[in-house]
């Protein structure tokens, strides 16, 4: 039987920074959930708001000549209404994926604290795979197998 690996935002993130370095500028768009929370009325987050905000971020980045890179549940057609959509040129995405069993196991591994919303995951997956135009499958791949391929799509996007 083959190792399963654990291929999710955190660990690719420092992979894909190492990777990426003087191309792109790497974001967990987490990073902004709990300031929003904390500013929000009664703690919850104006998702349509956080999205926005990250196209603002983007757009910074780009004035300073790096691409942005946002690794989060983004998907071409929530970001077209948003504000500042204006100011990004074009928006490419890749989901990161693995079959629905492998999904559960994955969650079910994650920390009491962390969200047990397999179903809605699973959903989410099966959405992903049927709409966006590339997949990266990470069951049997390593992270850094899975980094080198984000980081190729990313260079091929340049």
């Amino acid at each position: 039987m083959r190792q399963k690996h654990q291929v999710e935002k955190t660990t690719l993130l420092p992979l894909l920074v190492e990777r990426l370095a003087g191309e792109c500028v790497v974001f967990d768009v987490d990073w902004l959930i709990d300031p929003l929370a904390r500013s929000a009325p009664h703690g919850q987050v104006d998702w349509p708001t956080f999205r926005d905000l990250w196209l603002h971020v983007a757009h910074g980045v780009t004035q300073n000549g790096l691409d942005a890179l946002l690794l989060g549940p983004f998907f071409p057609e929530q970001l077209e209404e948003m504000p500042g959509r204006t100011w990004i040129s074009e928006i490419h995405a890749l989901a990161l994926d693995c079959p629905d069993e492998e999904r559960a196991r994955r969650i079910e591994a994650r920390p009491g604290w962390r969200a047990r919303d397999i179903d809605e995951q699973i959903a989410f997956g099966r959405w992903l795979r049927e709409n966006i135009d590339t997949v990266v499958d990470t069951a049997e791949v390593s992270p850094a197998d899975t980094a080198d391929a984000v980081a190729v799509w990313v260079r091929a996007r340049r």
